[in-house]
């Protein structure tokens, strides 16, 4: 049975002899580190936005506008 020089089998033979099998396992470990570093990252931004929501400060509002003085209990 003849390859053709299109397959699939003969593209990733060449990738094989190009590229040793380490460097796809160093390029996969950095996907995973890259994964695990976005992970965390989006973890601290949610983590810190529910801190500064529950930080709010209680007690009273008071603001000025069209309508004269407001005054809101919190």
């Amino acid at each position: 049975m003849q390859e053709h020089r299109g397959s699939p089998r003969v593209w990733i033979g060449l990738a094989v002899r190009r590229y040793p099998l380490g460097f796809f396992m160093l390029a996969s470990r950095n996907l995973l580190l890259v994964l695990v570093l976005v992970l965390v990252a989006a973890l601290a931004v949610t983590g810190y936005s529910l801190y500064r929501e529950k930080k709010q400060p209680d007690g009273v509002e008071i603001s000025v506008g069209k309508n004269g003085l407001s005054i809101k209990e919190k």
